[in-house]
């Protein structure tokens, strides 16, 4: 990563040597809906990339904040938005849903089927939708999931789970 700020260019001036440096993005203030957009696409060859993201039903967006310590901001995911095709040109876009009764929902053009949420947990998701708990409520994951339990401060986020490709 090239430096970008003018005081680090000095620093390098003076000591002349090249060091390692960290870009971090942190929230400031978490908004009650979070949008999570997952690279999908090669920009030299438009490409679609393939690679494997884990990403929960629930989230605890604190450790991402500019003050990680404290109480979790929990979110809980209602809606993936999936491509379908091979690259950025072309293809078809389709989402799952969580309704209001929780139960999640495949919404395809002019279909609608219901479907398990380990089905949504295991997609190549484009767009996550998070819907932000309100304080002092637990984030609960639904009950056909691998976790059954409330997320309270236990921290969970989104993981890549293969090194191979580029995000």
């Amino acid at each position: 990563m090239k430096p970008n700020n003018s005081k680090i260019i000095e620093n390098y001036k003076i000591c002349h040597q090249m060091v390692t440096a960290f870009k971090t993005v942190t929230v400031h203030q978490p908004s009650n809906v979070l949008t999570l957009c997952l690279n999908r696409f090669d920009i030299f060859s438009n490409r679609k990339i393939k690679k494997s993201v884990a990403y929960p039903e629930c989230l605890d967006l604190r450790c991402y904040t500019s003050e990680p310590n404290g109480t979790p901001i929990l979110y809980n995911l209602y809606a993936v938005l999936v491509h379908a095709g091979t690259t950025c040109n072309s293809g078809h876009y389709f989402c799952y849903v969580k309704g209001p009764n929780g139960n999640w929902y495949k919404m395809n053009d002019n279909s609608v089927t219901s479907v398990d949420i380990k089905i949504v947990l295991k997609q190549e998701a484009y767009l996550l939708f998070y819907i932000r708990t309100p304080d002092n409520q637990t984030c609960t994951v639904s009950s056909t999931a691998d976790s059954e339990q409330p997320i309270t401060s236990k921290q969970r986020g989104i993981s890549s789970t293969a090194d191979s490709e580029q995000p």
